[in-house]
């Protein structure tokens, strides 16, 4: 599956507490030390030799309006638990790569069910007992095919351990209050929609408002115990339309915040609808874009994207050492890899940049370490990766990067991804290099990215090691001055070794991202972060589009506004 990114939010606040106990604690805790003991004795054939339990349970309140009605209010809870059983040894284990005929193309996978969401003591342990009998025949029978797998089939590259043993932790926040109340945010909702019927272009709109508390529990066989909690609040507002050719086009924003009170207020968003449909109004009007070769340059937020897509993903621990994986920069160390005043690292445990929440934060990771700061890049040159607790021969542990979803084995992720640049001008000045280096190229134009929604990256080996990029907002930026012109329908297009030595100069502004990204482990909330960047060189292709025909009819609303 390749990486993807989707503008989605789920923020994770931290507020430390004692070390404590609860119901569901105290469950897993006694299951998981009853099982262990029996399953990891010199009888089992292999012997369980690490089992870990992780419990999340969201509550959920979320409304929506779409032309002045809800069509959308609900309240929702569930609890999962996952059971990571580890058989064999830490230097082989049941997680180990497949690479024969038993494969299959997919990777190991974690053991997952829906648990009760009382906390009745005696449910909980008959859900996790259930689960880890799952598990342990899993992954008994996953060794067998990992032990035949290794006899008929070539070594590796790199022959580090398959999991890293660590010293216990132990952590508890207090439970987190119930999602908001979301009932003062209704006339809101339904006066912002019902704006949203006043452009005649508009085809569909819809305004959303999410909120969430999140607990999770995580306890394994080494004696950790960690209960960390977090709150947050989404609201989403989005307006379409579609091109008489047939290419539907999106404008969107959206804000995040950890407690209502932190969204903006309705005068606040209803400025950026108008925003909005006046960019949407912009692009239906605007030419298909044509593939294009030459300069460009990356808005703050933008550029996080770019960098999350293309270099991220690819400086995850495990596709150093897959050999299934196209190991882009495994052995680059210590090499130049993007211009020398950038530095890249990735913190969890950054709650907030530049003023905005992040939701990549955490203290624990999905494996029970504490999150650390991982440096990346330094000056230019690649520093290090992001490591869960499968060690490569280049970094032997983990930095607290382990992340998954539930049904998922964790590997290393991105969290909170920043690129700093020692080297700064103004905005104005970035123009204005811009604009000397479409001169210097003699091109009449070239193109400057306001907004990207997300996009995928190509990591396999058996797949070109290439990207794609999704652009949002693209103009046109004229040489000879002229006003700047949107464009639609463009896709970035390139390979990650190319790419980043084509960075010439950043701005000084500072640009967030939050969104959810999606890879081999699941869905995780993630934060990027990034100055506007200028490269001189970049390759954009035709977006593919629907062939569906514009409406027959205008939609009714636009009656109505006219009626007035």
């Amino acid at each position: 599956m390749p990486p993807a990114l989707l503008a989605l939010i789920l923020a994770l606040p931290a507020t430390a507490a004692p070390a404590s106990q609860d119901a569901v604690m105290e469950s897993l805790q006694a299951e998981l030390q009853r099982s262990f003991k029996a399953l990891s004795g010199a009888d089992q054939r292999p012997p369980l030799y690490y089992l870990s339990y992780q419990a999340v349970e969201t509550r959920s309140r979320s409304l929506s309006a779409v032309l002045g009605s809800l069509i959308h209010d609900s309240t929702d809870g569930r609890r999962t638990l996952d059971a990571d059983a580890r058989v064999g040894s830490r230097r082989l284990d049941n997680t180990h790569e497949l690479k024969g005929a038993e494969s299959g193309g997919q990777p190991d996978a974690s053991t997952a069910s829906e648990v009760p969401l009382d906390d009745d003591a005696l449910a909980l342990r008959q859900a996790a007992w259930a689960l880890t009998d799952r598990a342990v025949k899993e992954a008994q029978g996953r060794y067998t095919k990992v032990e035949a797998d290794k006899a008929v089939t070539a070594g590796e590259a790199d022959g580090s351990d398959d999991f890293t043993l660590g010293r216990p932790h132990r952590y508890s926040e207090p439970p987190p209050p119930p999602p908001a109340d979301l009932s003062a945010w209704r006339g809101a909702l339904r006066r912002l929609s019902s704006a949203a019927a006043s452009y005649p272009f508009v085809v569909s709109s819809q305004v959303t408002l999410n909120s969430e508390s999140r607990r999770s529990w995580f306890a394994d066989s080494e004696g950790s115990a960690l209960s960390q909690s977090g709150t947050s609040v989404r609201l989403d507002l989005s307006l379409t339309g579609r091109t008489s050719d047939g290419m539907a086009l999106d404008r969107s924003r959206s804000w995040e915040a950890r407690a209502a009170e932190g969204l903006p207020t309705e005068a606040e968003v209803g400025t950026a609808l108008t925003r909005l449909a006046a960019e949407l109004d912009s692009l239906l009007k605007a030419p298909d874009a044509e593939p294009y070769h030459g300069p460009a340059v990356f808005r703050s937020t933008a550029a996080a994207v770019f960098f999350h897509e293309i270099l991220g993903h690819r400086l995850e621990g495990h596709r150093q050492k897959l050999e299934s994986e196209g190991q882009t920069f495994a052995k680059k160390l210590g090499e130049p890899v993007t211009a020398p005043f950038l530095d890249v690292y990735d913190d969890p445990a950054l709650k907030t940049l530049a003023g905005f929440p992040l939701n990549g934060h955490y203290d624990f990771d999905d494996e029970g370490r504490p999150g650390q700061r991982a440096q990346l890049v330094k000056g230019g040159l690649l520093a290090g990766f992001l490591m869960s607790r499968a060690p490569i021969a280049a970094a032997p542990a983990s930095n607290g990067h382990g992340r998954r979803s539930s049904g998922n084995r964790a590997t290393g992720r991105m969290s909170n991804l920043v690129v700093t640049a020692s080297k700064t001008v103004p905005e104005p000045e970035l123009r204005r290099l811009f604009l000397a280096e479409l001169k210097r190229q003699k091109l009449a134009w070239g193109l400057w990215f306001e907004d990207v929604e997300g996009g995928n990256t190509t990591t396999s080996r058996d797949g070109p090691q290439a990207f794609t990029v999704v652009p949002k907002l693209v103009y046109k930026v004229y040489a000879d001055g002229r006003p700047d012109e949107a464009v639609r329908g463009v896709n970035i297009v390139g390979t990650p070794l190319a790419s980043f030595t084509k960075i010439t100069a950043a701005a000084s502004d500072v640009g967030v991202f939050n969104g959810v990204c999606g890879a081999e482990s699941g869905w995780v909330p993630v934060s990027a972060s990034a100055p506007t960047l200028l490269l001189s060189e970049l390759e954009v292709e035709k977006q593919d589009k629907d062939a569906e025909r514009p409406p027959l009819l205008p939609p009714p609303h636009h009656d109505a506004a006219e009626a007035r």
